[in-house]
């Protein structure tokens, strides 16, 4: 997965700064780094688990705890992605929104979680309309500096954007619907943490043996 390896990323809106672009892969280059050699700690065993359970609309956290990036986002889960079925997943990442394969997150992260969203009604068409809109993403830069921007996207961002597109009350605030910079810089922060999808209107349907320990601690 091209995510991890150390590359220049050019995916940014027009008119960014040259010092916002070399700030930006600054931190990118500095966060892929490895900290340890240790294997990544999702098993053969945790990939066919969720593959038995993982459903269109699933919101896929991950956590990567090897590298420095786990200095920046605290927690055993650093990273949110959509699920859209076939094998494959959505996410926005430091080159940007783009298309992946669900199976290589059980390569380059050490834990996982599937969470669903407890709709109660029209599931398949909020389903729909969340990936649909994710799907549309596609492309757009990744949002280095947290903006209010519909043009940048972080992780949760994306995927929180997904549902409530899609009329779907995630329990998570949308920031860019605040009417002020301090709500909005407020909402930015709360909406930030791919954590928060474990508190927020969804539910846990798989967690890998890695995981485990930190629900059991109540640490997640």
């Amino acid at each position: 997965m091209k995510t991890y390896r150390h590359h220049i990323i050019t995916n940014f809106p027009q008119n960014t700064s040259i010092f916002k672009k070399l700030f930006a892969n600054i931190m990118f280059l500095v966060g892929v780094t490895k900290i340890t050699t240790r294997p990544n700690g999702l098993t053969k065993d945790d990939y066919h688990k969720a593959l038995h359970v993982v459903r269109r609309g699933d919101v896929i956290l991950v956590g990567s705890l090897r590298r420095v990036s786990k200095f920046f986002i605290r927690g055993p889960v650093t990273h949110a992605a959509l699920y859209i079925g076939k094998g494959k997943v959505i996410h926005a990442i430091s080159d940007g929104v783009q298309k992946d394969i669900f199976r290589e997150f059980f390569s380059e992260y050490d834990t996982l979680a599937i969470m669903r969203a407890n709709i109660e009604a029209d599931k398949k068409q909020i389903i729909k309309k969340s990936i649909s809109y994710a799907k549309k993403q596609i492309g757009k830069p990744f949002n280095f500096f947290l903006t209010p921007s519909q043009q940048e996207l972080f992780c949760s961002q994306l995927i929180n954007n997904a549902f409530h597109h899609a009329n779907f009350n995630t329990g998570i605030t949308n920031y860019s619907e605040a009417k002020d910079i301090i709500r909005k810089e407020i909402a930015a922060t709360r909406a930030l943490h791919p954590k928060n999808f474990v508190y927020a209107n969804f539910s846990l349907i798989f967690a890998s043996s890695s995981l485990k320990k930190y629900i059991d601690e109540k640490i997640i």
